[in-house]
């Protein structure tokens, strides 16, 4: 009997939801004779063509919901729902896509379901919402092990359960990464610091650019991403004083792994500044370690996962877990500190990824949800 899977999702330009799209449907491909990957696209973040594209090369098919604008286009999900209809589907996946999503699993029908949770946001109002979902989806699982053990109830409840994002890219001839960036380092130079994603105040652009302004220390500091905070990091690339600015931009998710070989390239530690509550497992983070590059991460929301023994946990050497609250005095001591050689900083990163998330790691726990 063939196995079909239908994954309700959106492929913005920038955002989550295009790597961790990709990622399952690379990861899943070989375990289902059929992947149709219906998008509904997420207004003001557009639709990157580019990535359904890396999609429908390996031999998914991907059916456009709605236009750019986020409308839905009724025919189409009409005719959607038909197909799944004449040929039933293994399994229903929505990742993350709230309430259209649960009139979709019971249209759908699928023999079985899947709701994702990629978010550490647990009030009381998610709480209501997610548990309502739970009375159509088959499994619930969250995308890291702390909002599972904090959700009410979830823990003594066999319908959920966790699976961290696929995240690998994967870091081609990792043997070369330690050579590549001893070649870009300057011999006694200043430390290199690294912030990438959504420059937003809740992900700690506030504080960085703080830190920026405030610091004695002489260290580079490379950014990369789009926000609300991107033009103040921009502005302070031509300053002068103790820390240089790099700004990078953003990249479209289909360039993701030539970017993030170079970036990552360029630095010795990733900052994950996350002021809120509402961080998972940090993609940034996953794709840092497994370059290769250590990183300073609020213990904030879900990233105290990376402390949990399930995944280790951590150490600190790869990844070092403080409180928002002592963030800047710990970023300032490891700027004032010599840089580490790059090999003593590569291998460790990469031993601890491979063993909790890699794919093969990734990929076991999901055909235990998935194939049933």
């Amino acid at each position: 009997m063939s196995r079909r899977l239908i994954l309700f999702t959106s492929l913005p330009r920038v955002g989550g939801h295009s790597t961790l799209t990709y990622g399952l449907c690379r990861l899943l491909r070989p375990h289902f004779d059929a992947i149709e990957v219906w998008c509904k696209t997420m207004p003001e973040h557009g639709h990157s063509a580019a990535v359904a594209a890396q999609i429908e090369g390996l031999g998914c098919r991907v059916v456009l919901l709605s236009d750019e604008q986020g409308r839905l286009r009724w025919r189409t999900l009409a005719s959607a729902v038909a197909r799944a209809w004449r040929d039933r589907p293994t399994v229903f996946f929505a990742l993350a896509m709230r309430h259209l999503s649960v009139l979709l699993a019971v249209l759908v029908a699928a023999k079985n379901s899947i709701y994702y949770h990629i978010t550490h946001d647990l009030n009381p109002g998610t709480i209501k919402r997610l548990n309502f979902y739970a009375r159509v989806f088959q499994r619930m699982v969250f995308i890291c092990p702390a909002t599972y053990d904090n959700f009410p109830g979830a823990a003594s409840n066999p319908q959920f359960t966790w699976v961290p994002q696929s995240s690998e890219i994967p870091v081609r001839e990792p043997e070369k990464l330690a050579a590549e960036r001893e070649a870009r380092v300057i011999p006694d130079g200043p430390i290199r610091l690294g912030l990438i994603g959504r420059l937003t105040q809740d992900k700690g652009s506030a504080a960085m650019i703080d830190f920026i302004d405030t610091t004695k220390s002489i260290c580079e500091f490379h950014v990369a991403g789009v926000g609300p905070f991107a033009a103040a990091f921009q502005e302070r690339e031509c300053r002068t004083g103790p820390v240089t600015v790099n700004f990078h931009g953003a990249y479209d998710p289909a360039e993701r792994e030539a970017f993030l070989r170079k970036f990552f390239g360029g630095i010795d530690l990733l900052l994950v500044p996350s002021q809120d509550e509402w961080e998972t497992l940090s993609m940034a983070a996953l794709e840092s370690i497994q370059h290769g590059v250590p990183a300073l991460l609020c213990r904030t929301g879900g990233l105290a996962s990376f402390a949990h023994a399930q995944l280790g946990p951590a150490a600190e050497e790869v990844v070092r877990l403080v409180s928002p609250q002592d963030y800047a005095e710990t970023l300032e001591n490891l700027a004032q500190q010599p840089r580490r050689p790059q090999a003593g900083m590569v291998m460790p990163c990469r031993d601890y990824y491979e063993q909790f998330f890699s794919d093969s790691a990734v990929l076991q726990r999901w055909l235990a949800v998935l194939i049933r």
